[in-house]
């Protein structure tokens, strides 16, 4: 029993450059005991011959490929191949036998070991790197995702700082507010009433225009008060020129009841 020739893509391998039979075997195949496959080369074909020539075409052969095939194969003198096509890489073992004109079929069927080569991106070393490809993206991804949460944590943080100093800030305004209406009511009614005074006592002009300018004073830095509160306001509300109108008409209305 002996191998008669292997052919890839219906190429004979005797028909190849001897470089790359000599990379596939180092022998002819009905001399070899294992050839090597690259993986360009997919498609090949095995055949095979009985050294019985009485009556060959009585011959019948069965070949299994283990690692493969799961149960032998029965094929006639006419069709003394097998073909195989893309194999996954790995090594295979080809057995093939025969029976002569009498049906006898020999003991020890001639054996082949076909070492499929991986192709570039199924070497272990390529694998290996794909490893450390997906490794890398999940740190690049968890480093990318967790400096996002940190700049959105401290973003989240600081909002909430710059609230409270504007709620702060509100505050003391709001409270410097309150006391300038709460001192600018009673200045009003005293500079009506030193008006009142200057008339009914002429003779004491001199000391009811000093009381006039510090009430007057008083009444200004009050006034910047509120208008520093305006401008504080002014960017989120119209609510400061309201308190100030209400401020000042309060200020008329108590001038003319006096």
């Amino acid at each position: 029993m002996v191998i008669t020739d292997i052919k890839i893509f219906n190429k004979s391998i005797e028909e190849l450059p001897s470089e790359d039979r000599l990379k596939m075997s180092d022998n002819l195949p009905n001399y070899s005991d294992m050839i090597r496959l690259f993986p360009d080369q997919y498609n090949f074909r095995i055949e095979f011959s009985a050294l019985s020539f009485s009556n060959a075409e009585k011959n019948r052969y069965s070949f299994m490929l283990k690692g493969f095939d799961t149960e032998w194969q029965y094929v006639d003198a006419n069709h003394r191949y097998a073909n195989y096509n893309n194999l996954s890489p790995g090594k295979y073992l080809f057995c093939v036998k025969a029976s002569n004109e009498s049906g006898f079929w020999n003991d020890q069927p001639k054996e082949l070991i076909i070492e499929i080569l991986p192709a570039f991106y199924q070497t272990w070393w390529a694998k290996l790197i794909y490893v450390f490809i997906v490794i890398g993206l999940i740190y690049l991804a968890y480093h990318v995702l967790s400096n996002r949460m940190k700049v959105a944590n401290a973003l989240k943080i600081q909002e909430m700082e710059h609230a409270k100093i504007d709620e702060l800030n509100q505050s003391k305004l709001k409270f410097f507010t309150n006391i300038s209406h709460e001192l600018l009511t009673p200045l009003t009614v005293l500079s009506c009433a030193v008006d009142q005074l200057r008339k009914t006592y002429p003779d004491k002009d001199d000391t009811f225009e000093t009381m006039k300018r510090n009430i007057n004073r008083l009444m200004r830095l009050l006034q910047q008060i509120l208008e520093f509160r305006k401008a504080c306001l002014l960017y989120t509300s119209d609510a400061a020129d309201d308190l100030l109108d209400v401020e000042l008409g309060r200020r008329r209305i108590i001038k003319k009841k006096i």
